[in-house]
């Protein structure tokens, strides 16, 4: 009996000796964690800088053939990674050779107002609904833009638009910009028509300081719902108007 309980007691020291000396290696193989973005790529000496979520100094990572890389749910080389871009990544500390890195995105969303457009600067400056400082977005061959909800080039932005863009907050290049018009409604009286310059000048009935809008051809005119042109329009008749707030533009004007 005192035998058979000393073979067991010798077997459990031997069970727990084999997993004492197997949990090193585990936590060996499995690496230490990082998550943070990253701040800079080197193709030619294949390594990856990532600054930590978490605050710290940055760690600059090897990248090897071994290391599992994917970007955007599919399988990728260093080459696809970007400046910005979250990663998920393990790495060993004493090499600083990276096991996995997996990275996405970094996208910032933004809603404004579109306050300038360069062309050729493939540039577009919002004004955030939210205030602070304008952003200037950096538009590229792969930034999706729609307007009107339509496909949309950059030409096709006009400044008083309403945005909603994502972004990177490190390379600012926009991914997406979707456009809509920015019609400012008005009601007053008004207070001056001038038919060649294709203007009319209303003071809001809330008070305020006038507000002249451009009339062009485009802009749908009606007295009592019948269409009129803007050189019919009195100094005095009551209106209901909507503007394009970056152009003054009006789309419609309504005599009451």
């Amino acid at each position: 009996m005192i035998k058979k309980g000393m073979n067991t007691l010798i077997s459990l020291f031997i069970v727990f000796g084999m997993l004492a000396s197997a949990t090193p290696a585990f936590a060996d193989s499995r690496g230490i964690e990082l998550k943070g973005s990253i701040a800079a790529v080197d193709i030619v000496a294949s390594t990856v800088t990532v600054t930590p979520s978490r605050g710290g100094a940055n760690v600059t990572l090897v990248v090897n053939a071994s290391t599992y890389l994917r970007r955007l749910g599919r399988t990728a080389t260093i080459a696809d990674l970007q400046v910005g871009d979250l990663v998920e990544a393990k790495y060993t500390p004493g090499t600083l050779v990276a096991s996995k890195i997996e990275a996405k995105l970094n996208l910032v969303e933004l809603k404004g107002s579109i306050a300038a457009v360069d062309t050729a600067a493939n540039t577009v400056t919002v004004t955030s609904s939210r205030g602070g400082a304008s952003v200037t977005l950096v538009v590229t061959a792969s930034t999706y833009i729609k307007r009107l909800g339509r496909a949309a080039t950059i030409v096709d932005l006009q400044v008083g638009d309403l945005v909603e863009a994502k972004y990177s907050p490190v390379t600012l290049q926009a991914s997406t910009i979707e456009a809509k018009l920015n019609l400012v409604e008005l009601k007053g009286s008004v207070v001056a028509v001038d038919a060649v310059a294709g203007s009319l000048t209303v003071t809001p009935y809330r008070g305020g300081a006038s507000v002249t809008l451009t009339v062009n051809a485009s802009t749908y005119i009606t007295r009592r719902g019948v269409s009129v042109t803007l050189a019919s329009l009195l100094v005095g008749d009551r209106v209901e108007a909507k503007y394009l707030a970056g152009t003054m533009l009006a789309s419609k004007v309504e005599v009451k």
